[in-house]
């Protein structure tokens, strides 16, 4: 565990905003969130979302080059309060645009839901 937290350097740690983290990277990290307290006040469970930019990004990364050239139109529907700053998100689509200047993709978000919703 302490090898753990001195190989990491929080100020060096600069992740994508919209990458959704691996299976791998979750259970890399379980040791350092199964070493902090539990007692203390409780916590209201609330349900989160990752944005619909990011199922996006992590579709279009799945698939190869030449998969992704045969694209022309991609429609995304953002319906939910997502997290990790989603209006940064579109960031992430600016690659796939640059290696397919015909891909066009339209965003709608839902103002109600996805941006005044209340947690």
């Amino acid at each position: 565990m302490e090898a753990l937290l001195q190989s990491f350097d929080a100020t060096e740690w600069r992740p994508t905003l919209w990458a959704i983290p691996t299976e791998a990277e979750v259970l890399a990290w379980k040791p350092l969130f199964d070493s902090l307290p539990t007692t203390g006040p409780t916590i209201k469970r609330v349900k989160h979302y990752y944005s619909a930019t990011t199922a996006a990004i992590m579709f279009l990364q799945a698939m190869g080059k030449d998969v992704r050239a045969q694209f022309h139109s991609i429609t995304i529907n953002e319906d939910h309060q997502s997290i990790c700053l989603p209006y940064c998100h579109a960031q992430g689509l600016f690659p796939f645009c640059q290696e397919n200047p015909k891909l066009r993709i339209v965003q709608h978000v839902d103002i109600w839901n996805a941006l005044l919703a209340n947690r």
